[in-house]
């Protein structure tokens, strides 16, 4: 995934900016494994006003689950919209997409209901 920080800092406070430019700098470096590519610095010398930060991680930490944890969401979203609430708000409340719940649903189905 690619980031892209654009600082714009007004004249007056080029000050603060200069003093949490080493702060900014540390964490990329403390963080080298996550980002990968160049700090790229648009006019060549003093700070980089505008960042490119490319990193490996490409979508957010996914959780598994056991059988038995997703029947359970399963018959949770079923108790949940048989009590008046959306099929939709049901899912989101047992956090997961709906997506997920549907293609649940056609894995495990016969178990849940």
């Amino acid at each position: 995934m690619l980031y892209v920080i654009l600082f714009e800092d007004d004249e007056s406070r080029a000050e603060m900016r200069t003093r949490h430019m080493t702060d900014h700098l540390a964490f990329l470096e403390a963080n080298t494994a996550a980002i990968r590519g160049a700090v790229i610095h648009p006019r060549g010398s003093g700070p980089p006003e505008l960042w490119f930060l490319h990193t490996r991680r490409t979508a957010m930490a996914r959780k598994s689950y056991k059988p038995e944890e997703i029947v359970a969401k399963l018959r949770q979203v079923d108790v949940l919209s048989s009590q008046g609430q959306s099929v939709a708000a049901a899912i989101r409340s047992i956090g997961v997409s709906e997506v997920t719940y549907y293609r649940w649903r056609q894995e495990y189905g016969d178990m849940a209901g």
